[in-house]
């Protein structure tokens, strides 16, 4: 039987394995959106679905609200070559960034972002 010395070891390792499973994302995916955007306001429901398939997956969800005009929001917009909303980017570690262009389901945004 294990001491509280190994226990307390081991529990440590497996915070910080999960920790760092959490936090090592494979790809951000951004959407840049307008809370008043009709088209915006009508792919919430599977933007949402898409953001809860993706909590085990290495990837990182990130809303960016555009009627927020901040020089964060404006500069990354710039960055990130957004002309209107709703628009969707998925960064990947080796810095590839690829604007999505298709039907607007979670079912499609997972394909598109594993796809690479």
């Amino acid at each position: 039987m294990p001491d509280s010395t190994q226990v307390i070891y081991l529990t440590i390792v497996a915070l910080i394995l999960l920790w760092l499973m959490y936090t090592l994302y494979r790809v951000k995916v951004y959407r840049f959106y307008r809370p008043g955007c009709f088209a915006c306001r009508a792919s919430q429901g599977e933007w949402a679905k898409f953001k809860h398939m993706c909590r085990f997956r290495r990837i990182k969800v990130v809303d960016v609200d555009m009627s927020k005009q901040t020089d964060e929001t404006r500069e990354l917009a710039a960055k990130m070559g957004v002309v209107g909303v709703p628009h969707v980017v998925a960064v990947y570690n080796d810095g590839a960034r690829i604007a999505y262009d298709g039907q607007r389901t979670a079912d499609r945004y997972l394909n598109w972002v594993q796809q690479r």
